[in-house]
């Protein structure tokens, strides 16, 4: 507005359907998504006409990422934000029934929250988070000294993966498992890589296989071609046996 006080944060759009803006106010006393709405949305609505239809969502700016992504993904209720500041990735958790419209029409909603808030923004539901934390901790257990409690704070601190414990750094290893010995968190990690070495050596193993498979299909097109031409032959006696019954029918004329 005129004074200041209003200041638009940050716009994302998506021309002809969708925009989602983020304001803030320097003053506690003035909500600055109301300001812009207008009383009963004149203002907002005045946009919209100008713009053709064009849907705007007005959304409070928050130095709290996750409180401002939530904003930004409205209308879609969010349930748990997890979130990976190294490479400014966040996982929005939702209800099953909210997750189509977290995700919006062909992915708008989703993507335009990640334009606004410049965060990359998976969504899943709660039963999917579920699955997924059963899985990695199962695969947890596999490694030395960990129990089921380490392998769960552990995935709660954003170790989902063997790279992620292989990797990793030792002290938020320690911090997020809740083990204190530092032999155990090098012994973990060691088997860890090992794991990983193994993985990859299977797949490498897998590839090599599956690019042998092509040649058997070559040999089988092979002999499916020869059966073919066999299939063939015959013609050859057809004809034969049409020009015998030519040569009776002239034969039977001459009598």
């Amino acid at each position: 507005n005129g004074e200041g006080i209003v200041e638009i944060m940050g716009i994302a759009r998506d021309p002809g359907g969708r925009t989602k803006i983020a304001v803030s106010s320097s003053d506690f006393d003035i909500d600055p998504v109301g300001a812009c709405v207008g009383m009963r949305g004149s203002r907002v609505q005045n946009i919209i006409q100008e713009l053709k239809g064009e849907k705007i969502d007005i959304v409070p700016w928050s130095i709290d990422i996750a409180k401002f992504a939530c904003s930004a993904l409205s209308p879609a209720r969010v349930n748990k934000v997890i979130l990976d500041e190294a490479s400014k990735i966040m996982e929005v958790i939702v209800e099953q029934d909210q997750f189509s419209l977290t995700i919006g029409r062909k992915g708008q909603n989703v993507r335009l929250a990640s334009e606004l808030t410049g965060w990359e923004i998976t969504v899943k539901t709660d039963l999917q988070l579920k699955e997924e934390q059963e899985n990695v901790v199962k695969l947890l257990l596999t490694l030395p000294n960990i129990s089921e409690v380490n392998a769960n704070l552990l995935f709660a601190g954003g170790f989902h993966t063997l790279e992620d414990i292989a990797f990793g750094d030792e002290s938020a290893i320690q911090k997020s498992s809740g083990i204190v010995n530092d032999e155990d968190i090098i012994k973990i990690q060691l088997a860890a890589r090992t794991a990983l070495q193994e993985k990859l050596r299977n797949i490498s193993l897998e590839e090599v296989k599956t690019e042998e498979t092509p040649k058997e299909e070559v040999k089988e097109e092979v002999v499916a071609k020869e059966e073919v031409k066999t299939e063939e032959t015959p013609k050859e006696e057809v004809v034969a046996k049409d020009e015998e019954s030519i040569d009776a029918v002239d034969e039977e004329n001459t009598e």
